[in-house]
């Protein structure tokens, strides 16, 4: 509700591509629908689930990143908003762009949510197949508005003149709005 244009957009598109389906499944969603699965991206990638640091340990041996040795047994970690968030990957990695992800199957795998390589969350591509149809099926069915008492709305930017976010009730997650009986408000009517 933040982005109207790309609500607005995702909405035209559904209604257009899948105005006779009963029910839109995954694979009619995924063949006619690549803006929506942009915006899941890019929702996925602006507010990950977690922000969480993935702890992994250097092997045996050691390893050099990006110009730095790290001697084996050293434990890092990812920072996954740090990396969905990295500049020369996402350009302007504050704003809310869904089209960074059509026809760019190679950046779709460069969001972290899910983690990446062999310890990528096992949920990952169920969690896809079932967020694809379900938006789907919302927009094509539901109107969505913010009420007149809303405090996050698109006229309300952040120091980076974006739309400013809700606060979290946790600094390392996105889940948890710190007030969400009354930040968590949205109109849902039934399209006519």
């Amino acid at each position: 509700m933040l982005y109207p244009e790309a609500y607005a957009k995702a909405t035209r598109e559904v209604r257009r591509e899948c105005p006779h389906s009963n029910t839109i499944h995954y694979a009619e969603a995924k063949a006619k629908l690549p803006y929506i699965e942009a915006c899941i991206y890019e929702s996925m990638r602006i507010r990950a689930a977690t922000g969480v640091f993935l702890p992994r340990v250097v092997p045996k041996g050691g390893a050099t990143f990006q110009g730095h040795f790290l001697p084996e047994g050293t434990e890092l970690g990812v920072n996954v908003a740090g990396a969905n968030h990295h500049r020369e990957t996402w350009g302007n990695p504050r704003r809310f762009m869904p089209e960074r992800f059509i026809n760019n199957g190679n950046l779709m795998q460069s969001v972290f949510t899910f983690s990446l390589g062999a310890r990528m969350c096992p949920g990952r591509n169920l969690a896809l197949v079932e967020l694809l149809p379900t938006m789907a099926n919302l927009l094509r069915n539901y109107e969505f508005t913010l009420p007149p008492s809303a405090l996050f709305t698109p006229d309300i930017l952040d120091e980076h003149g974006n739309p400013a976010v809700m606060p979290r009730s946790h600094r390392f997650t996105s889940v948890g709005p710190t007030y969400p009986d009354r930040d968590c408000n949205i109109i849902i009517s039934k399209v006519a």
